[in-house]
C-alpha cells in the first residue's frame, strides 16, 4: 500500500478514525478502518499498518479524543492551571456516527473544580463507555515555590556569593632533587 495515501487518510478531519474501501483485488473490496499505524523514527513514514474490517450495520467499540472548548475562570482570574487527566473515551457507536471529537465546555470552573466524563452533552447516535466519574480536566491552584532561606545571622553574604575552589587530582609531594650528572 502506498504511504502517501495513508497519510491522505490520516490528514482528512476524522483522522485515525476515518472508515475507507480497501480494495483486495478483483472485486474484494472492504470497510475498513486504522487499527494500529507503525512508523520508521527517523522519517515518520508507515511502517506497518493493522486494519478493522467495519461492518456498517453493527455497532463499534472505539476511543474519541476529548476537545476542551473555553477558558476556564479558574485560569483567567484566579491564577489556576487547567490539569488535563484524560483525552479520550471509549464510545460505541455505528461506524458512519462516529465523531472526530467530543467537545466539552470548561469556561465556567473555578479554582479546585473539574469536567468528568459524564459532563459531555448527550448524543443520542452514540454511547460512552468510559465511566461517567473519570475525571478529564481540572483547574488546580498553582503550586507554591519554597521559599529561599535567609543566611544565618554573623555569616557574611559574601562569602556564600564566592564560589569554592576544589582542588582536582592527588596532591603533588615535594620534588626529590635528581642526581647531578
Amino acid at each position: 500500500m502506498d504511504p502517501k495515501k495513508i497519510d491522505e487518510v490520516l490528514k482528512l478531519e476524522t483522522g485515525r478514525n476515518t472508515i475507507f474501501t480497501l480494495s483486495l483485488g478483483q472485486d474484494r473490496n472492504r470497510a475498513v478502518l486504522i487499527r494500529d499505524l507503525q512508523r520508521d523514527p527517523l522519517t515518520e513514514r508507515p511502517l506497518h499498518i493493522d486494519f478493522a474490517r467495519v461492518d456498517l450495520n453493527r455497532a463499534v467499540k472505539i476511543h474519541v479524543p476529548i476537545r476542551v472548548v473555553g477558558v476556564p475562570e479558574g485560569v483567567k482570574t484566579e491564577g489556576g492551571i487547567l490539569e488535563h487527566i484524560l483525552r479520550t473515551v471509549e464510545v460505541e457507536c455505528l461506524p458512519g456516527d462516529i465523531p472526530e471529537h467530543l467537545d466539552v465546555d470548561a469556561s465556567e470552573l473555578h479554582l479546585n473544580q473539574h469536567l468528568s466524563v459524564g459532563d459531555i452533552p448527550a448524543n443520542d447516535k452514540l454511547k460512552i463507555l468510559t465511566d461517567a466519574a473519570a475525571t478529564i480536566v481540572v483547574v488546580a491552584p498553582p503550586r507554591e515555590e519554597e521559599a529561599v532561606a535567609a543566611p544565618a545571622e554573623g555569616v557574611a553574604e559574601t562569602a556564600a556569593a564566592e564560589p569554592e575552589v576544589i582542588k582536582k587530582g592527588k596532591e603533588a609531594a615535594p620534588a626529590e632533587e635528581a642526581p647531578a650528572k
